[in-house]
């Protein structure tokens, strides 16, 4: 793909795949390249870095603020190749806000408006948007058209992302095997493009795969080793506590638990027949000890023809502090 004179003088070229590389990195050189009173495409693909980053980071109201301005810059740049661009990452973060008709809208704008490889990457984008709304018979025919294409050209960092998102569709519709032969591709080749951000990512749905087929152990070390990594980019990704908790929880090393009302909770007390008290002001949870001993600790007025082996009790309360409060 050919590089504007203004972009390669003005050295912002390489900030959007930094943005899904070292994030952090990629905020500094951009805000510094705005510092530097750029030309307006420079400005643009800066102002869409930030968005990129912001977007990720889950900021995503300041996130589509960025991508309106590198929109805007864009066309006053009179680059539509630019705008396309940037309309393709302004859709995702749209999406990610809830706006699902405007999101699509602007893919969709976004692929017309493109021609060449950028199309095909615009595709891409639009493939991995339909995969986040729940369609994934559409999803996977740009995802495997955008793949087709991205081979064909060598495109190794676009075609490691369509490949990501190709494995996501596999495990979410059951095939597992078929995600991993993806992901083992899509990893080979974020590495060998520096993409460290997007590796983690994959390193995640290896261990969303070893949990779908049961391989606990292998599902633990790619989340610990997901979080580590993370740790020294200086980022996190939210969802990663939830998939460490549900391998644990499936090993049995720690419990879950939902009083009414109340997020899931995790603990590592296991093995045991105990229960809970929840206080109905702030919500604290703690152990009460099984009151016969042994389980179910309940026998059931009918049992239905059950075979009954547990009973879950939760008491309900203020605990010290509130009944304090509540009585002063």
């Amino acid at each position: 793909m050919t590089v504007p004179a203004e972009l390669a003088s003005d050295g912002p070229v390489d900030l959007l795949p930094l943005a899904l590389s070292r994030p952090n990195e990629a905020l500094e050189r951009a805000r510094k390249v705005l510092a530097d009173d750029p030309g307006l495409l420079a400005a643009s693909v800066a102002r869409q870095a930030i968005g990129t980053v912001l977007r990720e980071y889950g900021d995503i109201d300041a996130a589509l603020v960025e991508l309106r301005i590198a929109r805007r810059l864009a066309r006053r740049a009179g680059s539509d190749e630019r705008e396309a661009d940037v309309l393709g990452t302004l859709g995702v973060a749209l999406i990610f806000a809830g706006r699902s008709v405007s999101g699509r809208n602007a893919l969709n704008a976004a692929v017309q408006q493109s021609t060449g490889h950028l199309h095909t990457r615009m595709v891409f984008r639009r493939g991995a948007a339909l995969l986040i709304l729940g369609r994934h018979d559409a999803a996977l025919e740009d995802l495997n058209t955008a793949i087709v294409a991205m081979r064909a050209a060598d495109d190794q960092l676009w075609e490691a992302r369509a490949l990501q998102e190709r494995a996501v569709s596999y495990l979410s519709s059951g095939s597992a095997r078929r995600a991993t032969a993806d992901l083992r591709r899509a990893e080979e080749l974020f590495a060998k493009n520096g993409q460290e951000l997007e590796s983690v990512e994959v390193t995640v749905n290896r261990g969303l795969v070893a949990l779908r087929l049961g391989d606990l152990p292998d599902a633990l070390s790619c989340f610990d080793e997901a979080a580590e990594r993370l740790q020294r980019l200086g980022t996190s990704e939210p969802d990663l506590s939830i998939h460490r908790c549900a391998a644990l929880t499936a090993a049995g090393l720690v419990r879950r638990i939902e009083p009414a009302g109340s997020p899931a909770l995790f603990e590592r007390r296991v093995g045991d027949n105990h229960h809970h008290i929840v206080c109905r002001s702030c919500g604290v949870v703690a152990d009460v000890d099984c009151a016969v001993g042994e389980a179910p600790c309940l026998t059931a007025s009918d049992d239905h023809g059950f075979s009954i082996d547990e009973a879950e009790v939760v008491y309900w309360g203020l605990c010290p502090g509130c009944s304090t409060a509540d009585t002063s």
